[in-house]
């Protein structure tokens, strides 16, 4: 049976681990202090579990964590309740290969687990981890000098890279953009591909994955890598129009650089697990169709991507025009959101005059026709956004008010409509691309 690697897990696989908890390490080598391993010691261990179910990752102990100093003893409990009263734990698995870093994590009370091998003496503990790393050694960056991330449906979409490739292929046909600026950090992002194989007695698979390989020019913090994917996972979902997830992040290097070479004895890297508000089920593996392919706008890819990530305002809007796609809302809220999401972006807008454009109706005229004249192709379905969206925002009522059944089809155009117009925004005009197709 093939050997699991850390870096093999992502944000969806279930595991169980038995380990040892504690909250602090020792040096390897105690007299000299020349080796940075840094691991566990036995007589400040506790047994427990780390399970990862779904999308709930729970650490169980056979000994609740408990406060040592008595000013943090509060209402008589000195029950630990989360990671900002105790600090961060390190657990390691029984035979010591795969390390965990828990970050954040909440109590959620005693723990009915009894698997831990261990005597239990008072309660034992339960809590929700939502910060964790995964790693093959302690000795971890607390930046970020690298970051890889794995979004669905990029190597269907891309469709450069073959399990055939051998390294320097996989190297050649890599699309690199350098020079992107993002929340006042140069980054440099390489589309690369990565391949593994399988094997039993009678046959042998290969397989390929396309993934984003970002460099910071300078350390970054975690909060920036982590925004950054989810920017990116969000211009994938809306270039892709499909639900995508960003599916796992290993964070800085292993011991050999992209070439080969060798860098330092040490791996550094870290598979990255955080608790996320939305990652949609993977999909199943067959053929998938998208209405802009890569082949379509490889020429413009780079400055689509780079101005994306560039634009703060246009990030926002996409981050809100996605939630109607990526959560189960209902039609209201839908039109509620759609709405606040065009009014926030043209806040700014003016007339040629130079008048502020303020009515909403002007700004829908905007998103449906590209400028504020009406056209009678959309004067009804804009009239009727507008009286329905002012009767649940301030109770004005109109002819135009449309229920809920009513609502629906329009919300389907709406939500095109402003998809179309961010692409526009980008750079892109889908109804080109789509009629050269």
């Amino acid at each position: 049976m093939k050997k699991i690697k850390f870096t093999d897990y992502d944000m969806r696989s279930d595991y169980e681990f038995q380990v040892y908890v504690s909250h602090e390490l020792s040096l390897f080598d105690e007299v000299n202090h020349h080796d940075k391993i840094q691991f566990i010691k036995a007589e400040n261990q506790i047994a427990g579990t780390i399970i990862k179910k779904g999308e709930e990752v729970t650490l169980n102990l056979s000994h609740a964590l408990v406060k040592s100093e008595p000013a943090k003893i509060i209402n008589g409990s000195n029950k630990v309740l989360n990671d900002e009263e105790f600090g961060v734990l390190y657990a390691t698995t029984w035979d010591g290969n795969i390390q965990f870093t828990i970050r954040r994590y909440t109590n959620i009370g005693s723990s009915s687990t009894s698997n831990f091998n261990s005597i239990s003496y008072g309660d034992t503990g339960r809590y929700i981890v939502t910060d964790m790393s995964i790693s093959s050694q302690f000795m971890l960056l607390n930046e970020v000098e690298r970051a890889t991330y794995d979004i669905d449906m990029l190597q269907e979409w891309f469709s450069i890279y073959f399990p055939s490739m051998n390294f320097p292929q996989l190297k050649k046909a890599a699309l690199m953009i350098d020079m992107i600026e993002f929340n006042g950090s140069q980054i440099s992002l390489l589309v690369k591909g990565s391949t593994r194989n399988s094997s039993s007695k009678s046959e042998e698979h290969y397989f390929v994955n396309t993934n984003l390989l970002v460099l910071f020019s300078d350390p970054e913090t975690r909060k920036n890598a982590f925004d950054l994917g989810i920017q990116l996972r969000n211009f994938f979902e809306l270039i892709l129009n499909k639900k995508l997830g960003l599916s796992k992040i290993i964070l800085n290097q292993n011991k050999y650089l992209l070439d080969g070479v060798l860098r330092g004895p040490y791996d550094e890297r870290e598979n990255w697990y955080l608790a996320q508000s939305f990652l949609p089920s993977r999909e199943p593996k067959t053929f998938v169709s998208f209405d802009i392919n890569y082949d379509d706008i490889k020429m413009e890819f780079k400055s689509l991507l780079t101005k994306f990530i560039e634009c703060k305002k246009l990030q926002d809007f996409v981050s809100k025009f996605l939630t109607v796609s990526q959560y189960k809302m209902p039609v209201v809220p839908v039109l509620l959101t759609l709405c606040s999401s065009v009014e926030s972006y043209l806040s700014d807008i003016h007339f040629s005059d130079g008048t502020k454009v303020k009515n909403l109706k002007h700004k829908l005229k905007i998103v449906f026709n590209g400028n504020c004249n009406e056209k009678c192709s959309t004067r009804l379905i804009i009239s009727q956004i507008k009286a329905t969206r002012d009767f649940y925002v301030h109770g004005t009522e109109s002819q135009s008010v449309l229920t809920e059944t009513e609502l629906m089809p329009v919300i389907e155009k709406f939500i095109e409509a402003v998809r179309v117009y961010i692409l526009k925004e980008l750079g892109l005009d889908i109804n080109k691309t789509m009629t050269n197709n």
